[in-house]
């Protein structure tokens, strides 16, 4: 895997600049504190949590995982603040195989939360607008930002795979309507960025099919999850606008008709984008 062209290591370029690149492109929520610091964001999964009960893991938080990786490859530390500390260390191929490599391990997808999962999309708007906070040391590198970035707007997923740099990424939702929910958000991005994907809904999952090299469609799905995240406040208020408008007991099965739902969710993720 050539690096450099899914991180952008222009000489010249700050090096907190990659920094922050390189691991939001690896799935960690990245912001700048009020004194322009670069620290994890609280949207992360900050606390220790198990996954699903027919194993006997234990997921660590994204500080744990964030920490573990920054200590490997030699970039720097974090603190309690959770503020990363860079070493100055150069973004070599060994330091960024450290976050971006992967050793696919035969299975196809990874589970993101219970099964016990509310597969709600309607009813209080407060409460059911965001989806759950996953560990990111649960996610496959190159689908992490994306899964992240569809939590934050409300999408529930349970499975996802990168495609192990080979096949094409695909994502299974808790239900038929937060697929759609997701689908719609993704196809915005894809056709807002100019990007020249395919995403195939196949009732609560979908994949985003591609025939570029796996580098740029990496680099491109990063794209994609930065717009998602980047819009994730905008595109609440859109979520909010769906509760209030749309008829919950239409949307909640599968045999429902899906232009119609698409219909209603994509005008109201472009009343929010514009």
């Amino acid at each position: 895997m050539d690096y450099s062209k899914i991180i952008d290591l222009s000489p010249g370029r700050d090096r907190i600049e990659i920094l922050h690149d390189l691991l939001l492109s690896r799935g960690f929520l990245m912001e700048y504190d009020e004194e322009g610091r670069l620290c994890l964001s609280d949207n992360c999964a900050l606390s220790d949590g198990s996954c699903p009960r027919y194993t006997c893991d234990i997921w660590y938080s994204d500080i744990k995982f964030l920490r573990s990786l920054l200590k490997r490859s030699g970039l720097g530390t974090m603190g309690r603040d959770r503020i990363i500390h860079y070493s100055g260390k150069d973004f070599d191929d060994e330091v960024l195989s450290c976050f971006l490599d992967f050793e696919p391990d035969g299975r196809i997808t990874y589970v993101h939360a219970t099964w016990e999962v509310p597969s709600y999309f309607y009813g209080n708007p407060s409460e059911n607008l965001r989806g759950p906070k996953i560990q990111l040391e649960v996610l496959e590198t190159y689908v992490g930002l994306l899964v992240k970035a569809l939590s934050a707007i409300g999408a529930h997923s349970f499975t996802s795979c990168d495609g192990h740099g080979w096949d094409d990424i695909h994502v299974g939702f808790v239900s038929f309507t937060h697929c759609c929910w997701a689908y719609a958000n993704v196809e915005y991005a894809v056709k807002k960025l100019g990007v020249s994907y395919f995403c195939d809904f196949q009732g609560r999952k979908f994949h985003i099919r591609h025939n570029s090299s796996p580098e740029a469609y990496y680099r491109d799905i990063i794209r994609i999850a930065r717009f998602i995240y980047e819009n994730r406040l905008k595109i609440l208020e859109a979520k909010a606008r769906v509760l209030e408008e749309a008829e919950p007991e239409m949307y909640l099965n599968e045999d429902i008709k899906f232009d119609y739902t698409m219909d209603i969710m994509e005008s109201a993720i472009r009343n929010a984008l514009g």
